[in-house]
């Protein structure tokens, strides 16, 4: 990635829409530490792109590891 590109942030709600689960579990996840997210203002919550294409990988190889 170009370190001078900006940073691509996805909503709570498209978090959950790509992992097919609720937006109160992808927040579950962040504050357990499982995603990376940041807080704009008193009630924006962005996750990186790149962090939950990151988590989905990972979660995608311990399934395969566990299977």
């Amino acid at each position: 990635m170009n370190k001078n590109a900006p940073r691509k942030y996805i909503t709570v709600q498209q978090a959950a829409d790509e992992m097919e689960v609720s937006p109160p579990k992808v927040r579950r996840m962040i504050d357990d530490g499982m995603i990376e997210a940041y807080r704009f203002g008193p009630r924006k919550l962005l996750i990186p792109a790149e962090e939950l294409q990151r988590f989905v990988e990972g979660s995608r190889m311990a399934r395969k590891i566990a299977a």
